[in-house]
């Protein structure tokens, strides 16, 4: 597999796909990373996601990511970009949107855990810091820009 990356001063930069899955009663699709994982490891993290291939869009790269992690074969819908930076790394993360009251199989070489966690508490995993850092800064985009306008409709 080949991971679409550029040059930026002389380094090489990945870029990230992440797919928020979330049910119609508000409920997060949430993962543990494995202990093995380079990054992030035993840390929490939303829905399906991974890097962006080699001449592939971040749309091709939501679609086959969220296959790959969870089983749906579904388009999900963009919703916004930035730019995640800690001492270490920095790297464009596009992050889409599905809701969906539909099965879920989840992928067993990804995740030592998942399953299906209230607002409450995936606010309770970003209070805890049991988020990894770049979901964490998403999240809190997502809930502030969508979820509480969702939930004044209701």
């Amino acid at each position: 597999m080949q991971v679409m990356k550029k040059i930026c001063n002389n380094k090489f930069m990945k870029k990230i796909v992440v797919i928020i899955i979330r049910n119609s009663n508000l409920n997060f699709f949430v993962h543990q990373r494995k202990n093995d994982k380079k990054t992030f490891p035993n840390l929490f993290g939303l829905g399906a996601g991974g890097h962006i291939e080699l001449n592939e869009t971040k749309e091709e790269a939501a679609i086959r990511e969220l296959f790959e992690e969870t089983g749906l074969k579904t388009i999900p819908k963009f919703i916004f970009e930035f730019t995640y930076k800690d001492n270490n790394e920095k790297y464009p993360l596009s992050v889409f949107e599905l809701v969906t009251d539909n099965y879920i199989i989840p992928s067993e070489n990804e995740w030592q855990w998942s399953g299906w966690l209230s607002l409450e508490e995936v606010n309770k995993l970003s209070e805890d810091n049991k988020l990894c850092p770049d979901t964490n800064i998403f999240y809190k985009k997502y809930c502030a820009e969508f979820i509480c306008i969702e939930k004044d409709i209701k």
